[in-house]
């Protein structure tokens, strides 16, 4: 058989989607197909990603003359939230001795009691990590900003990774 590798995306899924999905073709486990949209639609679709109404994680772009070996456009969401530090953690391995995260919430509305959302470990550097671990008492009730790139219903962050300091 030969290749598909010489071939332009669209020819190369269009004979794919025939042969894996094609009456009477026996479906290889392995292997699933990935839903495209046209260059057209993508405005469309992204909006819909940011709405809630697509459960997708960004978008991948490939032109259809593309060979395999071309480079992907890729397109995710970025999702700031503003949080109130209520607890720190200690880091483990390369991050022992200094901050491994902060546990983070916010006010419940109706109620205004302070509620922890979710932790944050990712996004710090190791000065910053340093920083933090010696002033812990003084960073308790700060306000930091966040970036994620979903929120779940509870509130929390997808992939939570810390940002800056709010000042503000």
């Amino acid at each position: 058989e030969n290749s598909l590798m010489e071939l332009p995306y669209h020819e190369r899924y269009c004979t794919l989607k025939n042969r894996l999905f094609s009456k009477g073709a026996v479906l290889d486990e392995r292997f699933e197909l990935v839903l495209n949209h046209r260059m057209q639609r993508a405005g469309d679709v992204w909006h819909r990603i940011l709405d809630g109404d697509l459960d997708y994680e960004g978008l991948v772009f490939r032109r259809a003359a593309d060979l395999p070996t071309s480079p992907l456009g890729r397109l995710k969401p970025r999702i700031t939230d503003d949080v109130v530090i209520l607890d720190a953690y200690e880091g483990e391995g390369k991050h022992s001795n200094r901050l491994g995260g902060f546990s983070v919430g916010k006010f419940k509305q109706g109620s205004g009691q302070l509620t922890k959302l979710y932790d944050v470990g990712g996004g710090f550097t190791d000065d910053e990590r340093i920083k933090f671990w010696n002033e812990w008492p003084l960073m308790r009730g700060r306000v930091i900003e966040c970036i994620g790139r979903k929120r779940f219903k509870s509130g929390a962050l997808r992939h939570p990774n810390f940002y800056r300091i709010r000042d503000d």
